[in-house]
Order: structure tokens, then sequence, then C-alpha cells
């Protein structure tokens, strides 16, 4: 995952339990949240100066690395910036495949 703003909060929410997780960006904008569960997570970033990103509606699934790119925007604290995800992300950054293998009892 992604910021364009240096020194910006980053809070991921997951959906399912409300676990919540946080970073900060770095002078690059870059930021990285690792080790998430499987689930669908709610993405805000905020930096003083520009508008609240939030993305919704981000799937994290096994063995990917999922990115979500923020666009800062000028304004004030109090205005916020949605982004609904809602087609499956296919994930583009390693050749990495994850797998569920589900075992059977004997018979």
């Amino acid at each position: 995952m992604r910021s364009r703003k240096s020194g910006a909060a980053i809070t991921v929410k997951n959906v399912g339990n409300g676990a919540t997780y946080t970073a900060s960006s770095s002078d690059a904008g870059n930021y990285t949240v690792s080790q998430l569960p499987i689930g669908t997570y709610e993405v805000r970033v905020k930096q003083t100066g520009f508008k609240e990103f939030v993305s919704t509606g981000v799937e994290v699934h096994t063995s990917t690395n999922t990115e979500v790119n923020a666009q800062l925007s000028l304004g004030s604290a109090s205005e916020t910036v949605t982004v609904e995800a809602s087609d499956v992300q296919v994930q583009t950054v390693s050749a990495a495949v994850g797998e569920v293998v589900e075992g059977q009892p004997p018979e």
C-alpha cells in the first residue's frame, strides 16, 4: 500500500472483526502494513492540510501484496475523499501464488 504525501497517518481497519492497524508514510510517501490477515479492509490516510482519503472494500488475500495508492487533495481535515473497490483486484506485483488447502479425514 502506498501514499503520496510524507508523514501521513495510515489507519487500516478490518471490516469483519474491527481490528485496526496503523502506520506512517515515509519521506517518499510510501507505507507498509505487514502481516494483515485475509479479509476486507478500510484504509484511511490523513495529513494536515489535506482532505482525508478513504478506500473501502480493499481485499487482502493469501500470499499477495495489496496496493492502495492514496491521492491526497488540498482541503480541510473535515473533508473526505472516499474510494470504493468494486471489482476483484488482481495482484500483479509478484509471481507468488497463494492457495488454501483443505484436508479430508481418512475413510
